[in-house]
């Protein structure tokens, strides 16, 4: 599909929805609103729209249309997300933002960081949806709150409490390439207890058909092998308030993931040979205690162990990965007065990484370790007048100080934001943000044999992003937002043609985001439109005559774009999404590239109430007009693909 059918696409939309009727079972939920209030921009609870750097929220009632069972699906919804895909469900899933790997994309639980010290990023594929309660992503550098890895934004996904009656779900699923998935849930509340628990199974072969493009050949269609997979997923969350103003949660996944590997197309990988295994546990543990309506104290935990298992009997290589992870928050809020709000804490964490097998015929054992130690502090200062103009001002400031056992250089953080209200009745702002952030070296990239690089600095950036919000209550609600933002990072660690990770020295991400949102004011109808424009270059020189100075990073878009619409029609509430990925060079010389690529995402859900039970039946149709297309070169990706499920809730 060619992206300039999008426009027609909305507008064909827009016309179903304005004459859609709305049935007595419509789910009025609005799909696209965001909460009330965030915790992740600050730390503290805070309005969206006061935040000083773009922020976008996944709620719950988007999470349950999207029909998928992890999260990487989500994040195809937020402004200037690249997911950087290999293909097959078990293929490995990370996100890339505003041209910043996944590694420069801070990952949190619950609050609790979760990227992987092996490879300082995550694999979205092992991240569960069950109990998901939203997701929140703030753009712009976060490492004067979180530490390493936020660079580019931070992540943070809210798991859900139990409701008040007891509920039970029972879910089956089927789809393409012999895709089966079935959820078994229950919650309620038991002595004041709330319970959350259930398992899901999924299973599928992924021996999808694609193109194979070959220079001065005929093209021809081949199938995708060693592609199978099984997941298995344990979940349970709970919530108790023993007292008043105290409250207790705690969460519990465990994953497990068996799939096949295929490699490149053109290697000999691409076969029946590889195969990885993940199982990974985690649990959180986060109190609160309000004092006095100005002191909160506020305790987070989390313990983390993953294994990892990976065979490839080609080229000779059996390894397993066991690593552990154990990190702790203490914060303490202060509301010193109704304006100005201090927040500050400290943050510990292990890591332990035990690597044993044969890597390329060789024997391999590493087992580093990591500590953590760091502490924070940050103000949030408002002030109010009751005049339409230039009436509401806030201010953030915030210092972070991190250290590292095995690596020699400490970060210091700070930032700074403002949010100034322009004009009250159409809430136009200007909202603004200058930080500094840093990422460490993963245990990859400093002591992998035979692949790593001991003598890495850790990467310094520096990110200013600025911009104009404003809403328009006509005909409901609608936000625009558009924003400028620049990266200049020094020491970039890239990995070169030798397969070795090196400080290039400075590179720079610059660009423009625009985000529009439209909530109906009888909620039939919700759109989003988010674009973001990127240049992203080396700007440091080897020598004179280095030939990759001021060219395009590899695999970094020059453009990305999301678009969707969701509305009630008498078959229930369907949604269609695009999103557009533009040109990407695939080498630091930038003589080879991937073209654009644009994919339509269809979905439909339909609520059918009973006396005491509801059917919920899910239809999605993926990838709708079966585009060929590569996220990395030589690594095909699905075509049109469907998938379908009925859910009994009682």
């Amino acid at each position: 599909m060619k992206p300039h059918y999008s426009f027609s696409l909305i507008c064909l939309f827009l016309t179903i929805a304005r004459s859609a009727p709305s049935g007595s079972d419509a789910d009025t939920t609005r799909t696209y609103q965001a909460p009330d209030v965030v915790v992740t921009a600050t730390r503290t609870q805070i309005n969206p729209a006061d935040a000083s750097s773009p922020l976008e929220v996944a709620n719950l009632e988007i999470i349950r249309q999207i029909n998928s069972s992890t999260v990487a699906d989500v994040f195809r919804t937020f402004t200037g997300i690249h997911l950087m895909d290999y293909g097959p469900t078990g293929g490995t899933k990370s996100v890339m933002f505003r041209g910043l790997n996944s590694a420069n994309v801070l990952v949190l639980l619950n609050g609790n960081p979760i990227n992987e010290p092996l490879f300082g990023g995550v694999d979205l594929s092992l991240l569960p949806l069950s109990l998901v309660d939203r997701i929140e992503f703030v753009t712009g550098g976060g490492s004067a709150l979180y530490g390493s890895s936020a660079t580019g934004g931070v992540v943070n996904i809210i798991t859900r409490n139990a409701s008040d009656r007891a509920h039970a779900r029972v879910s089956l699923e089927s789809g393409s390439f012999h895709a089966v998935r079935s959820v078994a849930e229950v919650e309620g509340r038991y002595s004041g207890v709330g319970i959350i628990t259930g398992l899901s199974k999924e299973s599928g072969d992924d021996d999808y058909p694609f193109i194979f493009h070959q220079p001065n050949a005929a093209d021809t269609t081949l199938h995708r092998s060693n592609a199978a997979y099984d997941r298995l997923q344990v979940f349970c969350n709970m919530d108790y308030t023993p007292i008043e103003r105290f409250n207790l949660t705690s969460s519990f996944q465990y994953v497990k993931f068996s799939r096949g590997v295929p490699g490149s197309v053109s290697s000999v990988t691409s076969g029946s040979i590889e195969q990885q295994t993940d199982e990974a546990t985690r649990f959180t543990l986060s109190g609160t205690l309000h004092a006095a309506d100005v002191w909160t104290l506020s305790l987070n935990t989390l313990l983390n162990q993953t294994n990892r298992w990976d065979n490839d009997w080609i080229q000779g290589s059996d390894i397993l990965y066991r690593m552990k992870t154990g990190s702790m928050n203490i914060q303490i809020q202060c509301a010193v007065t109704e304006s100005d709000n201090i927040i500050g804490g400290i943050e510990y964490s292990d890591n332990y990484l035990d690597q044993v097998g044969v890597s390329y015929g060789s024997p391999v054992r590493i087992f580093p370790s990591r500590s953590q130690r760091s502490c924070y502090l940050s103000n949030e200062y408002t002030y109010q007048t009751a005049q339409d103009w230039f009436d509401r001002i806030l201010l953030f400031q915030s210092l972070r100080y991190d250290q590292y056992s095995d690596v020699q250089e400490d970060a210091f953080s700070p930032k700074l934001g403002v949010n100034l209200r322009i004009y009250r009745p159409l809430d136009i702002r200007i909202r603004s943000s200058w930080s500094q952030n840093f990422r460490v070296p993963s245990f990859s990239d400093l002591y992998y044999p035979g692949f790593s690089n001991p003598l890495l600095h850790p990467e310094r950036s520096t990110v200013l992003d600025a911009g104009l919000t404003g809403n328009l209550d006509w005909s409901g609600s609608q936000t625009l937002q558009v924003t400028f933002f620049s990266y200049e990072t020094k020491e970039k660690i890239i990995f070169g043609s030798d397969w070795l990770p090196h400080n290039i020295g400075r590179t720079e991400h610059q660009g423009v985001e625009f985000r529009y949102d439209h909530h109906s004011l009888d909620h039939r109808y919700d759109i989003y439109a988010g674009f973001s424009f990127i240049g992203a270059k080396k700007k440091d020189r080897v020598s004179s005559t280095d030939p990759t100075y001021d060219k395009w990073l590899p695999y970094v878009p020059n453009s990305t774009g999301t678009l969707g619409v969701s509305f009630e029609t008498f078959l229930g509430r369907v949604g269609i999404e695009e999103s557009f990925i533009g040109l990407r060079y695939t080498n630091e010389l930038n003589t080879s590239s991937l073209p654009a690529y644009s994919l339509v995402n269809v979905r439909l859900m339909k609520n059918i109430h009973l006396s005491k039970v509801s059917l919920v039946i899910r239809v999605s149709l993926n990838n709708v007009f079966d585009t060929d297309y590569q996220v990395f070169s030589q690594y095909p990706m699905p075509g049109r693909t469907y998938r379908g499920s009925l859910s009994v809730e009682y």
